[in-house]
């Protein structure tokens, strides 16, 4: 037997023997890992084949969450999937130009394009026959497996025990916020000295502004400041010259 019928005959006897959606799909990915890089051969696309691989040999290697995008966001129903390989170098709005196959708890085997799902074959003997078909005889886009919710179902929503503990984590949060910023208020409140009128009284830049227009105040003020700032020449006893003639 060559390895390519070996191959074959490894996914389809895992086919016809499922029972439990769960062990069908664990059974798949040993299989997947087993042949992961060899190639088979497609009918359609014409000239292209599936290159077995999980998730980690794809484009979105690392990315464990797309995988549960994948299952939880584009089908009517939730379902549970494996990546079994990719098309590479396929011309489409795929990432990285290529198609990620995907085998549901179904049978069916889905292709992933930019945010859209097409069910390119109904089961793996259809995909080794006949070929993906694509675009899908089924497209499925993100998110619009979700309806949107009425008003009463939205309040029904809002009353379940997991949105109420989030809103009372948040109001706690606030809570502490709070606290926290009139501590801080507080302390800062304390660190700075203390306004006397008294003594402000006694100053004499308060006595010097007393009674004054703002116009005269700044006069006043410009004054003062040149005088502080306008140095007198040194003494000539203390002027020392640049330089020196012998």
């Amino acid at each position: 037997m060559g390895l390519l019928k070996e191959i074959k005959t490894e996914f389809l006897r895992c086919e016809r023997e499922k029972e439990d959606a769960v062990e069908f799909l664990g059974q798949m990915e040993k299989i997947v890992s087993k042949y992961r890089h060899k190639k088979i051969p497609l009918a359609k696309p014409k000239s292209y084949e599936l290159r077995i691989g999980g998730l980690e040999d794809t484009v979105h290697a690392g990315d464990g969450e797309q995988l549960e995008v994948w299952k939880d966001c584009y089908l009517p129903e939730r379902m549970e999937m494996v990546v079994i390989g990719a098309l590479d170098d396929f011309r489409c709005s795929a990432a990285g130009w290529q198609l990620v196959l995907l085998l549901c708890e179904d049978g069916n085997v889905y292709a992933y394009e930019f945010e859209v799902l097409h069910l390119v074959a109904r089961s793996l003997e259809d995909l080794f026959k006949s070929g993906a078909e694509f675009p899908g005889q089924e497209k499925h886009r993100f998110g619009e497996c979700f309806e949107e919710l009425t008003e009463e179902e939205m309040k029904k929503e809002m009353q379940c025990d997991e949105i109420k503990k989030i809103n009372d984590e948040h109001i706690q949060f606030r809570r502490s916020l709070e606290i926290e910023m009139l501590r801080d208020l507080k302390a800062i409140s304390q660190s700075e000295p203390t306004f006397q009128p008294n003594k402000a009284k006694s100053d004499p830049i308060f006595k010097a502004f007393k009674g004054r227009t703002t116009k005269e105040a700044r006069q006043i003020q410009s004054l003062r400041h040149k005088r502080i700032t306008k140095r007198k020449p040194a003494s000539s006893w203390t002027r020392m010259p640049c330089s020196q003639t012998d």
